[in-house]
């Protein structure tokens, strides 16, 4: 697991881990879709990632070849996947750029 993936999990953990301690636990629905996403770590066929980044295969394939999208990893049949966690959380180091 890469490193921002890991200190992303450990804060969201312990952010709803405090609010259960306080009893004021009321994620929202994209807090609670967000920590969820985090935990199941979905894999992403090539197509199935730039649908949901909304990108060209090529603009894409281009950004992750930069660096500022990750890169594919070999899943168990052998073919690339990319996480939708870790694609969003690209997009979003992106957008505090702009």
């Amino acid at each position: 697991m890469n490193d921002i993936l890991v200190k992303r999990v450990v804060k969201e953990v312990r952010d709803f881990a405090d609010k259960l301690e306080a009893g004021t636990c009321s994620l929202n629905s994209n807090e609670a879709i967000g920590l969820l996403s985090i935990l199941a770590h979905e894999e992403l066929s090539l197509e199935e990632a730039c649908e949901f980044v909304n990108l060209h295969k090529s603009r894409f394939t281009e950004l992750v070849r930069l660096g500022h999208l990750p890169k594919g990893r070999k899943s168990k049949g052998k073919r690339l996947v990319w996480y939708k966690d870790e694609l969003q959380f690209a997009l979003d180091d992106l957008a505090k750029y702009k």
